[in-house]
């Protein structure tokens, strides 16, 4: 329901509170309340148990010099009430899932997750980002967040205690940055809505649930709430942080090569709104990648890059600005790129533009980390079988061939090796880091000499060592092995390689 309002020179987002009945909803919009000192309302309710929504009203930070004005509304968790709780759903920028951490609540969490999502997507536009608060973290039964992160696959996942406010204004701060990243796809697409919203109070919000649903319930509503145009300090540092600091940089639009001591600052999921691709997803998949602290490493080339589990982090050594607009024209030129090779890259993917130090921002890439070619080697090494490895050889031989061949219409040209090649559903796909967006250049189909030369390269990479462990006569004809089907490429590549090792005999190097 993202609403650019200029007479009030205000963008006006809604934050959706959803969740299973009881999972602490409502305790959380009251410790959100106390804590940016607004009230909450809750037009209706039965023994503390929401029937409409609770609602807090919030004005603070800037968005492209617009305020930033928050609806924050949670829903009923009643079964009888989920048509109530559908129509808010889709009225969300933004959503907070409030979860119960006890082990009972997993599979509740699971199934009121899947209704979400079922409602999210049926309103249309643009992807509406989704966090899991996990909450009653203080109970001494309390799953590991790893069980809820399982029952919410692509959700960022930020732990709670509503009662005593824990966690509470993180997670609602995360959701304003995820609602600002679908405003601004929203803005892209030119599909904004401009004037004054529909709904300005709980009341006006009630008259609306209640048109909608055609009742005509007798209801006392509480008056609505009027506009805030004071922001809580502890609000508007979080929100303001990088709109100061882009405020303040220089005008030039530069880079600089960052000098052998400049070890830049990681990426983290505070990021300014405009700053990160994909626009929604990117931003919960980069706070479960940062959620573990990494130091960033300088490669000889300059380049940086960091490692956590299940993640890879790499920045080229010409990313960095002295002016983020520079920064981020670059991100989109790399984001593109990322786009148009969905086909042959691997994912997730996020590209980032972070502040890097006092007036500098870096742009990053973030990979999930797949299995590669070297990775299902090890396996046949590790089993110390001669004719194992052989026959896994072949088979790398024959992946990379294939990749080779397909990546040679990605749109950019890639380094392909037995560490940046993995195999997903059957397939080859390139799991490396793209070329920088200064570095890029077009893709095209590899020459038979060229093809001939990577692969007797890679795959002495991968084993050549470990064939010379083995005694010759260990290893059985190459003949017996190899397939009709195999390449010739790959073939000749592996016989290369045997001779290369000292297996030069015909019984082993031979094709029969």
């Amino acid at each position: 329901m993202a609403v650019l309002d200029a007479e009030q020179n205000s963008i006006v987002l809604r934050i959706v509170y959803d969740g299973p009945p009881e999972a602490g909803k409502t305790t959380s919009l009251r410790a959100l309340s106390a804590s940016l000192a607004r009230p909450m309302t809750t037009p209706a309710e039965i023994g503390e148990r929401t029937l409409f929504f609770d609602w807090v009203e919030y004005t603070g930070g800037l968005f492209e010099g617009h305020q930033i004005r928050c609806q924050i509304v949670s829903v009923p968790g009643q079964a009888v009430l989920a048509h109530r709780r559908t129509s808010l759903l889709q009225t969300a920028d933004a959503v907070v899932f409030v979860s119960d951490s006890s082990p009972s609540a997993v599979e509740t969490t699971r199934s009121y997750l899947a209704e979400m999502r079922t409602a999210l997507d049926e309103a249309g536009g643009p992807r509406v980002g989704v966090i899991l608060q996990a909450n009653k973290r203080d109970r001494p039964d309390a799953v590991d967040v790893s069980a809820l992160q399982a029952a919410a696959p692509g959700t960022a996942v930020l732990e709670s205690v509503a009662t005593s406010g824990t966690g509470v204004r993180e997670t609602f701060v995360f959701a304003v940055r995820l609602a600002l990243d679908r405003v601004r796809e929203l803005l892209r697409t030119r599909t904004l809505s401009f004037g004054a919203p529909d709904v300005q109070t709980s009341d006006q919000l009630l008259a609306q649930l209640q048109h909608l649903e055609s009742e005509r319930t007798a209801i006392a509503s509480r008056q609505g709430l009027e506009d805030s145009t004071q922001a809580s300090s502890a609000f508007r540092e979080v929100i303001d942080e990088h709109h100061s600091a882009r405020a303040t940089s220089p005008g030039a639009a530069t880079l600089r090569k960052a000098a052998e001591s400049d070890a830049p600052h990681p990426p983290t999921a505070g990021v300014e709104s405009g700053t990160i691709w994909p626009p929604v997803d990117g931003r919960i998949i980069l706070q479960e990648a940062c959620a573990q602290n990494f130091v960033p490493r300088r490669l000889q080339d300059g380049d940086w890059i960091g490692e956590v589990e299940g993640w890879k982090f790499h920045a080229p050594r010409q990313a960095i600005f002295t002016d983020p607009e520079s920064g981020r024209r670059s991100l989109i030129d790399w984001a593109r790129l990322h786009a148009a090779g969905q086909r042959w890259f691997s994912g997730p993917r996020v590209v980032v533009l972070a502040p890097s130090g006092p007036g500098t921002w870096r742009l990053w890439q973030i990979v999930k980390r797949e299995e590669s070619l070297r990775d299902v080697l090890v396996q046949a090494i590790e089993d110390n079988s001669p004719e194992g490895l052989l026959r896994r050889l072949l088979q790398a031989g024959r992946q990379l061939l294939t990749a080779i061949d397909s990546l040679a219409f990605a749109p950019c040209r890639l380094a392909i090796t037995v560490d940046t090649v993995g195999v997903t559903n059957g397939g080859p796909l390139y799991i490396g880091y793209l070329p920088g967006p200064f570095l890029i250049r077009p893709g095209n189909p590899m020459s038979a000499e060229n093809r001939t030369t990577l692969l007797r390269r890679e795959l002495g990479a991968l084993a050549s060592s470990e064939l010379r462990t083995h005694p010759k006569e260990a290893f059985p004809p190459l003949g017996s092995i190899i397939r009709r089907s195999d390449p010739p490429a790959v073939v000749e590549a592996l016989r290369v390689l045997l001779r290369d090792s000292g297996l030069v005999d015909d019984s082993v190097a031979g094709t029969s």
